[in-house]
């Protein structure tokens, strides 16, 4: 148990530092991830149109610019994300039960 000396209540509001957003389809998002530095973040959102296909969205955490997009194959969604810790390679485990890796 926690001794109640050592609780200290957060009486301030905490607030995003970026907010990532699809800015044209404003898809919501199935999933991300950090790279292994923390200097990317990765989102990965299902879009729900004729020949429906996963996109993954990358962006620079300092800035928070859009980096990249990429888009997975027709019919398929994005169930879940994960960044390699030291390489540039994104693993993307998808509905049709394989894994996409993404990568240079």
């Amino acid at each position: 148990s926690v001794a109640s000396s050592s609780w200290v209540p957060l009486n301030y509001s905490v607030k995003p530092r970026f907010v990532f957003q699809d800015s044209v389809s404003k898809t919501p998002w199935a999933c991300c991830d950090f790279s292994g530095d923390g200097e990317y973040v990765v989102g990965g959102s299902n879009l729900q149109q004729p020949g429906d296909h996963y996109e993954l969205n990358l962006w620079n955490t300092s800035t928070g610019a859009l980096i990249d997009q990429l888009s997975g194959p027709s019919g398929i969604s994005v169930e879940a994300t994960s960044w390699h810790p030291t390489r540039s390679f994104i693993a993307v485990s998808t509905s049709d039960g394989l894994v996409d890796i993404w990568g240079p």
